[in-house]
């Protein structure tokens, strides 16, 4: 996966469906095989690499997620929870991880991926 510092070709489109994903405050964006990011940590590599493999035709795969919140969830459902295996190898300390699950369920149950599950029902998912 490549990494650059500039926002990716589909920003303004992006914009448009999700106007709370801000390249400038640090919101991070995949297209085709390129990350587009300010700053990337190791789980979030991990995370965006998922979608470079999900994106074998990465117009198609934009035009998808901007319609469908099923398909978005199920796209981000899978990069989390490969980010949170990541998370579960390399961090020791047990506060930092509940924290992080914690941040990673708030997300993943929140208005940008479509209100599509709860809080709650993603702790069966991510356990410590």
């Amino acid at each position: 996966m490549k990494i650059v510092h500039t926002p990716p070709p589909n920003y303004k489109e992006i914009q448009k469906h999700f106007p709370t994903a801000d390249f400038e405050k640090g919101t991070l964006f995949t297209y085709g095989d390129t990350c587009y990011c300010k700053n990337i940590s190791p789980d979030l590599v991990v995370h965006e690499e998922t979608h470079t493999r999900q994106q074998i035709d990465p117009k198609k795969w934009w035009k998808k997620y901007f319609k469908d919140k099923q398909f978005r969830f199920s796209q981000e459902l899978e990069a989390y929870q490969n980010q949170w295996n990541w998370l579960k190898k390399n961090i020791k300390d047990r506060n930092s991880k509940f924290k992080m699950r914690d941040l990673i369920m708030r997300e993943l149950s929140g208005e940008l991926y479509g209100n599509v599950v709860t809080f709650s029902e993603l702790e069966t998912l991510f356990k410590l």
